[in-house]
């Protein structure tokens, strides 16, 4: 059976409204508008009473209509349309009944009054006078999905709801058309979720999409109810196929986003896929933008950015984001060039920050301290122009300058702006413990524990490990570690605090009781979560067990043990195949071993296919090559790792080594 115009896509799931006196309101598939009760009276005059008569073989419709009949069924629905007046009780239903009331008495076996009187009743709502009428209306005609709808949808109101599905499951299976053919559907998989038949309800939802296949509804539904049940696999793939029909689905996006937290390029793939049906989505190339951005692909995410730009207003923050990106590739020339011909049309502190910062990165600190003085004092945004300058400073080794600049902005930070005093104030702390002043930097560290204890606690371990009181610094994140012992990075902490004082088997250990406890407390809240946060909570567990194993490996490593830091990195990519810093470090560790390089050549490619920007995965690459004899394609890849991460005393000592690898070969006769 054909279906009327479906509405548009990405209409919210409708639910009834509540009206003025807590009635509830049903669609126009139930009580009629105007135009419908015009259409009504027209086929009435036109066509007779059988209209209003459900078919009977034994005897011939009438040929005649009563007037009375459709007077006070016109009158009905009157009553029914008006407004309520604050303060009186509400009658409607009651009037508009008596009225039916009075015609069905004139027509007994019009299965149309019956229904009509079943949708007043509904309105109260009264459930059990509305499931007796719309019965009615049922036997005298069968085939009137519109009945079967709302005998069905009061029957689960009314707590009925093994037989609500039957009436139900007739009305999907006719459709009601109107305004909102998919209120049957939506009804039943309603139903048979309350029963817990959880195929059943998957199968009412394919059932709707076949019903209604251009109907984006159906599709999220069964996503939202999939992940709810904890399908998440299934739920992915309905997602997905939600995208397809209704790129603008946020709970389809979310869906999405909530599978592949861990898993950024995963997403990346499906909304792609959706592009290519919609390719003028906004949303989708914003948030693909985002996911390609925190993936290290910003190639990707500039390309998707421009679509942005294309579809929608190309205002200030596009243009922040497209040089941010840029300075990211390094390819801070083009970024600079991009923010100066903004700059033509007015001066804007956002925009000379962000060609500071590019300016930075190309290793020109001077220019980008002349671009960051050009902010003046009573902009509200000051403040993180005095803390760029701050940093450039401490990165020069600057500390003293850094910390009067850190000091005279403080002054003029407004107290309500809480981030910006809580950031100059822990910049100025770490220039106090650079500097050698440590009984200023405690001091300090008093204020700013009020404003952001984390970043307090972690400046204290800085100062104790600067001032050389090691053992003490890992006294105090031990007691963090026993206040909080199922947060990962409280242990990373404290291991790499074991491991600088050369306690490696103790750092290896506080490892082993982190990845121990992380899998206790999964088991925990497994007991205690439904099936809906089940999947988060395994992946949540995996995400942790797989941080944990990384940072383990790193302190093998640095122990002189290769094999148990192999063998953690192997744990990880167990854990994800394509984990683009497990897949690095093990490349580098060949490297360092001599052995396996041509694997790890093709596993510091798999890094970089993910991240190719990034210094450190170049500097794998180039060691790789320095290790198979090719020592002029090393030095070209280290050399371009230095330059991007410039002043990394590893990747400098790599391109020492080279060069002389290089030279003295040319000296070998």
């Amino acid at each position: 059976m054909g279906h009327p115009a479906q509405r548009p896509p990405g209409h919210a799931l409708r639910q009834p409204r509540r009206c003025v006196g807590g009635t509830r309101c049903y669609p126009a598939a139930v009580l009629p508008s105007r135009a419908i009760v015009a259409g009504l009276v027209t086929a009435l005059l036109l066509g007779g009473c059988a209209t209003l008569r459900a078919p009977r073989s034994t005897s011939p419709p009438p040929s005649g209509v009563q007037s009375s009949v459709v007077s006070l069924f016109l009158q009905a629905q009157v009553v029914l349309q008006e407004g309520l007046v604050a303060g009186n009780p509400d009658t409607r239903a009651e009037r508009a009944a008596a009225l039916l009331d009075v015609a069905i008495a004139l027509e007994p076996e019009s299965a149309l009054l019956h229904r009509f009187l079943a949708g007043a009743w509904a309105s109260k709502p009264d459930h059990e006078r509305a499931i007796a009428a719309a019965s009615r209306a049922v036997a005298l005609d069968p085939t009137d999905a519109q009945s079967h709808y709302l005998l069905g949808t009061e029957l689960r109101r009314a707590g009925r709801p093994s037989e609500a599905e039957l009436h139900l499951r007739e009305a999907a299976f006719r459709g009601v058309g109107g305004g909102d053919p998919s209120a049957p559907h939506r009804e039943l998989v309603e139903v048979l979720r309350s029963l817990g038949r959880e195929d059943d309800a998957v199968a009412a939802c394919d059932g709707w999409i076949a019903a209604l296949p251009q109907d984006p509804l159906p599709r999220t539904v069964k996503a939202d109810y999939l992940w709810t049940i904890g399908r998440a696999d299934e739920a992915r793939a309905a997602a997905a196929a939600a995208l397809l029909t209704d790129p603008r689905s946020a709970r389809a996006r979310g869906i999405l986003e909530d599978y592949h937290r861990f898993d950024p390029l995963g997403e990346a793939e499906a909304l792609e896929a959706a592009l290519e049906r919609h390719w003028s989505a906004r949303d989708l190339h914003r948030r693909l933008s985002d996911v390609y951005r925190n993936a290290g692909r910003f190639d990707r995410s500039l390309d998707h950015l421009r679509y942005v730009g294309m579809l929608d207003e190309d205002g200030r923050d596009l243009l922040l984001q497209r040089a941010g990106l840029l300075t990211r590739m390094h390819r801070q020339a083009e970024a600079g060039e991009l923010l100066l011909e903004a700059l033509e049309d007015g001066e804007d502190p956002a925009l000379r920050m962000a060609l500071a910062d590019a300016l930075r990165s190309a290793g020109d600190p001077e220019a980008a301290l002349a671009e960051l003085g050009r902010v003046e004092p009573d902009d509200p945004a000051y403040w993180r122009a005095a803390w760029r300058r701050a940093r450039i400073h401490l990165e020069r080794g600057e500390h003293q300058r850094a910390g009067e600049t850190v000091h005279s902005a403080r002054q003029l930070v407004a107290p309500e702006i809480l981030s910006g005093r809580s950031a100059l104030l822990a910049l100025g702390i770490e220039a106090r413990i650079e500097q050698g002043d440590f009984e200023q930097a405690d001091r300090l560290l008093e204020e700013l524990r009020r404003l952001d204890e984390e970043e307090a606690h972690r400046l204290r371990r800085l100062s104790l490990r600067r001032s050389g009181a090691l053992l003490e610094a890992i006294r105090l994140e031990e007691e963090a570690v026993e206040e909080a012992p199922s947060q990962p990075r409280r242990r990373i902490a404290l291991a790499g605090l074991q491991a600088e004082a050369g306690e490696w088997e103790r750092a290896i250990a506080t490892y082993d009781e982190g990845l121990e406890i992380v899998r206790i407390r999964r088991d925990v809240q497994l007991t205690e979560a439904d099936r809906g946060r089940a999947w988060s909570i395994r992946e949540q567990a995996r995400a942790d067990t797989a941080w944990l194993l990384l940072r383990r490996s790193f302190v093998e490593k640095d122990a002189g043990d290769a094999g148990r830091s192999e063998a953690s990195l192997r744990e990880v990519l167990a854990l994800y195949p394509d984990h683009a810093e497990a897949l690095n470090a093990l490349a580098y560790l060949w490297a360092e071993e001599g052995q396996n390089l041509e694997e790890a050549e093709r596993m510091v490619h798999r890094a970089l296919e993910q991240r190719p920007w990034s210094a450190a995965f170049q500097d794998t690459l180039g060691w790789v090559r320095y290790r198979q004899g090719r020592l002029e394609e090393a030095l070209e890849i280290l050399v371009k790792a230095d330059s991007w991460l410039s002043g990394d005393p590893e990747i400098a000592g790599h391109v020492e080594e080279v060069r002389q690898a290089i030279e003295q070969r040319a000296e070998t006769p």
